[in-house]
């Protein structure tokens, strides 16, 4: 046969077998599947894989040796409402009006119009639209509804999640059964206070209407308006805030009224590893969000052999059960063969509350570390600083840390990269994908980050050349002798936060506890805040004018819109699970 012959046919013969060996386009892109595990208040060292020796959390450390641990993780808020608007976005909470200007920093029920905005991009939207099946599972507290009970406007149906099953506001101490209020931990006085107010008020129409200032039909009217309102206030406790805000929901249907702990925690199991089943079964990439209610207060075991089991009390016992939980999941993927093509991201919303008690007055809240303050601190880390664990075989270095400063909102553009989606313009949020690959020697992608509790810019972090700095405009005024005020510190002057006519600097890369401020007198702090305070600047320059989601008219709490099953009773039980042993 001819030589060039030969070799047409030697190729002819060959062709296949490169076809067969080399990578296709679709294959070299596959889109990875994403397994988001999310805390309720866990503290950064509540976890042993960052140096916690006396809880045990054998599967949460897993995640930890099997990839990267992220050792300067930020949230971008304090609390829970306006941090999970950022972790979905990318961008600071104050970009969409989740940030709250009075006291209240979270929604309080599930009747109120409040909630992340319908028109914002969330990663679950663009994972919905890449062909990726999702689903969020646990808590939410990014609203419900708009202008009636069946619009589900805020619901995670209508931001890119195809299945939920979960809370959608969050669990409240209220909800126990055991006396416990939230409302009274934060106002201790409250049942004196409104019976004082009522009979300092029935005094004075009292009064008013013996020296005949007040007729006598407008006062028998104020009088029984007074004894109505202080009625009111007084079932908001006990009524409104544990009977109708403690619901389950699967999809949008109300399931469960009110919450029972009883297998609680494997049932948000058992709907994760079905979620994973079915999205086998349709042979499509999948999101999942396990958004856990644990360990936020009320405390609560329901897996048998968690309760008493830690050294910590009930605390421990509740990180302990957590820890079953994510392992459960990190089994049912190595079950189904899945482990190698999903990215799993492990962290919590916020710092830990280290004021918060039980009825007993046991701890009931998260360990920080080293770092000060609590929840609702946005100025000290106690409050941002989380944990933050990646596994992506094959794309992170196993056992890898990264020092580098990051935030939450850097995981919607790096989600967005893996998929092989664009990255939008107009966030905050910057993309990690470098830095967990080569976690040791790659640098933070941001220049700077803004520290906000509610509307106030509490602090500026600047990853400068002499490493991190911090500026404080304001400090949390704590209790004496501790590190928290009562329940929480509040985001105002006067309310729980003490502002600094000279801001403070530290030098986080030296002095990471904040315990010694650079002198303002000093030529290191006249060179380095002028820079910083240019950088605040320019970023309050970029934000716009948005409605926001906190102000009283949206927060309130609208009967129109509560959501009550077996009405009036508002009492229902989810029997999905009753058959199935604990």
């Amino acid at each position: 046969m001819p030589p060039i012959k030969l070799a047409i046919v030697t190729l002819l013969l060959l062709l296949p077998s490169l076809v067969v060996s080399s990578p296709t386009e679709k294959a070299t892109k596959k889109q990875p599947n994403i397994l988001i595990l999310l805390v309720d208040d866990l503290g950064f060292g509540d976890i042993g894989a960052n140096g916690n020796t006396t809880i045990r959390t054998p599967n949460v450390d897993r995640i930890a040796k099997e990839g990267v641990r992220l050792s300067h993780h930020l949230t971008a808020a304090p609390v829970c409402t306006p941090s999970r608007s950022a972790l979905l976005t990318g961008k600071y909470p104050i970009r969409m009006g989740m940030v709250p200007s009075i006291q209240m920093q979270v929604f309080p029920f599930t009747a109120s119009q409040a909630g992340l905005p319908t028109n914002e991009t969330t990663f679950a939207k663009v994972a919905q639209r890449s062909g990726y099946r999702t689903g969020l599972i646990g808590k939410w507290h990014l609203g419900a509804h708009c202008s009636n009970s069946k619009d589900f406007c805020h619901h995670p149906n209508n931001h890119g999640f195809d299945y939920f099953y979960g809370c959608l506001l969050t669990l409240l101490k209220d909800f126990s059964g055991l006396g416990e209020s939230v409302l009274h931990s934060r106002f201790p006085h409250y049942y004196r206070n409104i019976s004082l107010t009522l009979l300092a008020t029935l005094a004075s129409l009292g009064v008013g209407y013996k020296i005949g200032i007040l007729p006598r039909k407008l006062c028998i009217f104020l009088a029984l308006l007074g004894v109505l309102v202080t009625g009111f206030l007084f079932c908001l406790p006990d009524y409104l805030v544990r009977t109708v805000n403690s619901q389950l929901h699967r999809q949008t249907e109300l399931v469960e009224q009110p919450i029972r702990f009883e297998k609680l925690t494997q049932r948000l199991v058992w709907e994760g590893e079905e979620f994973l089943d079915k999205a086998v079964d349709e042979g499509k990439p999948f999101l999942l969000f396990m958004s856990f209610l644990q360990v936020h207060s009320p405390l609560y075991n329901s897996v048998p052999g968690y309760r008493g089991r830690s050294a910590h009390g009930w605390y421990g016992d509740n990180i302990e059960e957590m820890d079953w939980s994510v392992g459960q999941i990190l089994d049912a993927l190595d079950k189904r063969g899945l482990s190698d093509d999903t990215i799993v991201y492990f962290s919590s919303d916020n710092g830990g509350h280290i004021e918060e008690t039980t009825h007993t007055g046991e701890r009931a809240g998260g360990h920080n570390g080293i770092y000060r303050g609590s929840k609702c601190q946005g100025a000290v880390d106690g409050g941002i600083r989380v944990p933050g664990l990646l596994r992506w075989p094959g794309v992170i270095p196993a056992g890898s840390q990264s020092n580098a400063l990051t935030s939450q909102m850097d995981i919607f553009p790096t989600l967005l990269e893996a998929m092989g989606q664009p990255v939008p313009s107009g966030i905050d949020g910057r993309s990690i994908t470098k830095l967990l690959r080569q976690p040791q020697s790659t640098k933070s992608p941001h220049d700077f980050l803004f520290q906000y509790c509610g509307t106030l810019l509490h602090a500026v972090r600047w990853n400068s050349p002499e490493g991190v700095l911090k500026l404080r405009h304001y400090s949390p005024n704590w209790l004496p002798g501790t590190e928290g005020c009562r329940y929480i510190c509040g985001c105002m002057e006067g309310l729980g936060s003490v502002r600094h006519s000279v801001p403070l600097l530290y030098d986080l890369s030296a002095d990471e506890r904040e315990t010694a401020i650079v002198p303002a007198d000093s030529e290191r702090y006249r060179r380095l805040v002028p820079q910083i305070l240019e950088a605040e600047r320019r970023h309050q320059a970029s934000l716009s004018s948005v409605p926001s989601q906190f102000t009283f008219a949206k927060l309130m709490w609208r009967p129109w819109l509560q959501d009550c099953c077996n009405f009036p009773l508002c009492n229902c039980r989810d029997t999905k699970y009753d058959s199935r042993p604990a």
